[in-house]
């Protein structure tokens, strides 16, 4: 595997040294994963020291039929609410993003997104995009199910941000509706201090109630609050842009063995529909006590656990997503290949 990274100054002494010592009849094809900025403007300081240098690039690797696999992360720029540089800069900035996404339909063979519904943002060639969403661990060793027996109350995890986008509000909702008459299922809600903070005054009248606890913590110290949990919850609002993101923690959670309540935006719908990895709901309070109160039966909720654990270790691992990205590049080489021929 020969990498090129980092800022423009090292990569171009890298490709240097691709030019000078590499046959390219050796190189089987080229991935790459377009950064949030514009390619020209990835150097600590933003400034495009060689605007040419992956023009260049790319010109080489058509030049000896070298098939380019782009794995384009996001869109978020052309949308009001996610984007949030205003006035000049903000029209600069989009008109320069335009040019990149023209740069790479023009060069780029096979194109990866997380969701093949990102494509009506980015048009691509519809016969060259391909759904690549995040990857999983095998944390299911990790996953300590010893505690969960049948009868007592269900834990659900949320691990993410507490801002309005990430629903917040209709998630707090949905549990005093569950426990309106019983404590039968307990929140575990985990967020950063500092958004705890900023958005108190959303979460305080909930704090009297005994099934919301709220932690801050990440890496190692996420693990024993994982292993309590019988399902997750992902209560994100449905929007334009929400219906083609998926969501890392997805697969987080699928990563320990989690059925999942989501709301129905369409990206992370389809892949809980798929494979029977729980339940989607829509964006409300009341629709979403009904999802979480479907894993109130024990039988259902270990039926739903090995849904997640076959998909988890068959189709949504890293390496899964790996062995995809060469197939499809792969079959591009060959695909080449017999074009010389004929």
């Amino acid at each position: 595997i020969i990498a090129i990274n980092g800022e423009s100054k090292i990569r171009k002494k890298q490709l240097r040294r691709l030019y000078e010592n590499t046959n390219p009849k050796e190189i089987l094809f080229c991935y790459m994963e377009n950064s949030t900025l514009p390619i020209w403007l990835t150097d600590y300081d933003h400034k495009p020291r060689s605007p040419f240098l992956e023009w260049a690039f790319f010109r080489y690797l058509r030049q000896n039929s070298i098939p380019l696999g782009l794995f384009y992360r996001d869109i978020y720029w052309k949308f009001n609410d996610e984007y949030n540089i205003k006035g000049l800069k903000r029209a600069i900035m989009k008109f320069i993003y335009a040019c990149e996404l023209r740069l790479y339909k023009r060069y780029v063979t096979q194109f990866f997104l997380p969701s093949k519904q990102m494509n009506q943002y980015t048009k691509f060639d519809p016969k060259r995009v391909h759904a690549l969403p995040p990857g999983g661990m095998n944390c299911l060793p990790l996953a300590n199910k010893d505690n969960h027996e049948e009868g007592r109350k269900l834990n659900v995890i949320y691990v993410g941000g507490i801002s309005p986008r990430y629903g917040l509000d209709i998630l707090l909702e949905a549990f005093k509706l569950l426990n309106k008459k019983n404590d039968v299922a307990r929140l575990m809600m985990v967020c950063r201090e500092d958004e705890y903070y900023k958005y108190y005054t959303k979460i305080r009248p909930y704090e009297k109630f005994s099934w919301l606890e709220v932690y801050h913590a990440y890496g190692e110290k996420l693990l024993s609050i994982y292993e309590q949990a019988d399902i997750a919850i992902i209560p994100i609002h449905k929007t334009l842009y929400n219906d083609f993101a998926v969501p890392v923690k997805l697969f987080e959670y699928l990563s320990f063995g989690l059925p999942v309540v989501v709301t129905d935006c369409a990206a992370q719908a389809e892949i809980v529909e798929n494979d029977k990895l729980g339940v989607v709901t829509r964006d409300d309070s009341v629709s979403i006590s009904q999802g979480i109160a479907f894993f109130l039966d024990f039988e259902t909720r270990m039926q739903y656990e090995n849904n997640v654990q076959d998909a988890l270790i068959n189709h949504h691992l890293w390496i899964h997503r790996v062995k995809k990205v060469y197939k499809i590049l792969m079959q591009a080489k060959n695909n080449n290949i017999k074009e010389l021929i004929n």
